[in-house]
């Protein structure tokens, strides 16, 4: 079901441990400087990129299905075309939050992630930095 902004609050409001599909070793891109935030907001990352070693001083895994530990949610930067396995593999997982961020969109989303709490084409920094910017969170 797609969560709603207060849902959204409350999720991000405390530290959770999150895979990042598609995590990005070029600082200038999404899948790292999001990740990197949040880190230093408290959260637990696990990225995932099969072509790096480690993310932001964490090991990578190669692919999503190594994952062995028990997870708050997935983030997925990946392109549209790529998206909707990512999810059915998360949704397959019992991954109970499924994010698509900022761009990265899929028709068949809210379908496939109809039990679970489902965010499209929402940044989580930006979300966090407007809380913050209105006073509702602390820096």
């Amino acid at each position: 079901m797609e969560a709603t902004l207060e849902e959204i609050e409350t999720f991000l409001s405390t530290p959770k441990t999150l895979v990042i599909v598609g995590a990005s070793t070029n600082v200038s891109k999404a899948g790292n400087y999001v990740p990197e935030f949040l880190k230093n907001r408290g959260f637990t990352i696990i990225p995932v990129n099969p072509f790096a070693e480690s993310i932001l001083g964490v090991n990578t895994l190669k692919d999503l299905s190594e994952l062995k530990e028990s997870v708050d949610g997935i983030i997925i930067y990946r392109r549209p075309e790529l998206v909707d396995e990512v999810i059915t593999n998360a949704v397959d997982m019992k991954i109970p939050w499924i994010w698509l961020p900022t761009g990265v969109t899929s028709p068949n989303g809210p379908k496939i992630t109809k039990d679970f709490m489902y965010v499209e084409n929402r940044c989580p920094l930006a979300l966090i930095k407007s809380w913050i910017n209105q006073g509702k969170w602390t820096n």
